[in-house]
Formats: structure tokens, sequence, C-alpha cells
């Protein structure tokens, strides 16, 4: 019923009431069965107190998603009710390790784990966008392909990198010429504001010393000052 692979439990059964059930088993953890069944459970690092978790979290049939390292839902995504599948990429963000030798060995890809500083550019975003394009041809070997691909800032690069919009070796071209040094950006702050850029447009009437630099949703923008 269940497998625990690299510290990762992985249970299926039929119904909810059958996980409740399968959790509370003594050979849980050393059963080799990986189980059959809709409902998915997965905690990383099964330890009694992360169980005692997945009881609780089953108990109330509601979807959990990673918090805890614990992810369970009581209906696939792809259910009955039918669904699709987007892949949504990553900009920079405040922190980056890129853990991925162990699914480019799986696969058999090649992977050079980048050494990235955040706030180093350059670097950090040629780290995020390989490893975007490396997780999704390991998704791909899974066939599990994207109805649709979207990506924030940098993730836009990827994005269209891995729809085809640019060939393979192209992009492979790019990387191998581009140099991280080369990159120089402008030091300006920014902050988010969760407001619409209409209504911080007013607010900065008037003035020079900020400007509205990205209208990023209906209740979030960010102006920035040099």
């Amino acid at each position: 019923m269940g497998k625990s692979i690299r510290g990762v439990l992985r249970l299926c059964a039929p119904t909810v009431a059958e996980m409740g059930c399968l959790l509370d088993r003594d050979d849980l953890l050393s059963s080799g069965e990986t189980g059959r069944g809709r409902i998915r459970l997965g905690p990383v690092d099964p330890a009694p107190k992360r169980l005692n978790l997945a009881r609780k979290v089953v108990a109330k049939g509601r979807p959990w998603r990673g918090r805890n390292d614990l992810w369970f839902v009581p209906e696939p995504l792809l259910g009955a009710g039918g669904g699709k599948v987007a892949f949504v990429f990553p900009g920079l963000e405040n922190e980056f390790e890129a853990h991925a030798d162990d699914i480019a060995r799986r696969f058999g890809l090649q992977w050079d784990s980048p050494d990235v500083t955040v706030g180093d550019v350059g670097r950090h975003g040629k780290g995020v966008f390989q490893l975007g394009r490396l997780l999704h041809t390991a998704l791909r070997g899974l066939r599990v392909t994207p109805d649709a691909l979207a990506g924030h800032s940098l993730g836009e690069w990827t994005a269209m990198a891995v729809a085809g919009i640019h060939a393979d070796d192209e992009v492979d071209a790019f990387l191998a010429a581009f140099d991280p040094d080369a990159l120089k950006v402008p030091r300006l702050a920014s902050a988010v504001v969760g407001a619409d850029a209409c209504v911080v447009t007013k607010v900065l009437e008037g003035q020079s010393e900020v400007v509205l630099s990205q209208d990023n949703a209906p209740n979030q923008s960010w102006p920035t000052s040099p």
C-alpha cells in the first residue's frame, strides 16, 4: 500500500476512508506495495509527527498542498470532471537552490548544478532558466505535457523556450555564449503595492522620484525609485 523512496512515502487508496485506514496500519512503512486508487498522499520524511498530521488532514478530506512537507489530494487534478494542466515558470526569487542532481540522473539528462548567489542577476537568471528547462524535460519523460505555458518575469523566457518558439539548439548556443559578468543592471529600489496600477499612478502624480514600473496584476503594482 505504501512505498518510501528517498524519504518520501507514496500512498494510494480508492477512497478517503480507505486512506485513513491505511495510515493506521502497523506495517505502513515496511510495506513494499505502492497501492492503487485515485486518492494520493505523500509525506516527506514520514516520521510519527508527520504521519499524525497526515491522519488529521485525511480525516478532514480536503486538499493539503505542501505545508509541513505533506501533500494530499482527495480527488485527482484531472478527475472525472476533466481539467487541464498549465506549467508556470518562476522568475528571480530571493532564494534559489537547484537541487536537481537526482532528477538529472533519473532521466539521463545533462546537468551541471549552477553556482548561484542571489543578487548576481546573470548567474541567478541562467540557473533558474536552466532548471525550468530540465524540469520540463523530466516531466515530458513521464508523459506529463502541459495544455498551456506561462511564466513570471524571466519565467516568460523559459516558457517560450520549452514551447518551441526558439529551437533547442539555438537556446543551447545562447546559453553557451552567455557571459553572466557582462550583464549590467541598474540599481533600483522597488516596492510591491497591493493596489491597482491606476490607484498607484494617481498617488504618484506631481513627483518624479518614484515611477510605476510594473502593472503586475489587478491588485498588485511595483513602483520603483533609482
